[in-house]
């Protein structure tokens, strides 16, 4: 849990968060991690420091209240299992909400592997939550892009959400039989 007006600049990297050593079998929390009231420019991530963040209840990842914002979301596996081959779901794999704003899920070359989640991939919701950018991520794929592994609904959007960007991402849709 990262919370708070002055709570910032906080790394998050190499973590395994809701599985085992393996990342093959859930050991779940509630929110894998969870950035909340003011909480702002905090990394999650990043290319050498990635976490796989899976296996948990509710969220993969949480980003929630006003002022939480600047939080950068980069390089990870959520609801993906270590091998970014096969499943290991959280209920929704990145949950913004309640006016957090201005937060980066993924970026040109900080990809997160956002697949397997049991509702969401990154649900995006609520009155003031604004100008979130989900950019350069695969969604619903295996880490090769060659198949599927299919969050329920790849980005959501709602109730009264406004102004977000999702763009160069690569949605995974599974070829018609």
């Amino acid at each position: 849990r990262i919370e708070g007006r002055k709570t910032r600049d906080n790394k998050v990297w190499n973590n395994k968060i809701g599985a085992n050593i393996l990342g093959v079998w859930p050991l779940p929390n509630k929110y894998g991690i969870h950035i909340l009231n003011g909480a702002s420019s905090n990394f999650i991530g990043d290319t050498e420091h990635s976490n796989l963040i899976s296996g948990n209840s509710e969220s993969g990842v949480r980003i929630e209240g006003q002022n939480t914002r600047d939080n950068k979301v980069w390089d990870n596996k959520i609801g993906a299992d270590e091998t970014g081959g096969g499943a290991l779901p959280n209920k929704y794999g990145i949950h913004i909400l309640n006016g957090a704003s201005s937060n980066f899920i993924g970026d040109t070359g900080h990809s997160n592997l956002i697949s397997g989640n049991s509702e969401s991939g990154v649900r995006i919701e609520g009155e003031d939550t604004k100008e979130n950018k989900v950019r350069g991520n695969l969604i619903g794929a295996d880490a090769s892009s060659s198949k599927s592994v299919p969050n329920k609904y790849g980005v959501h959007i709602l109730n009264r959400a406004s102004s977000n960007y999702i763009g160069g991402c690569l949605l995974y849709t599974s070829p018609s039989p």
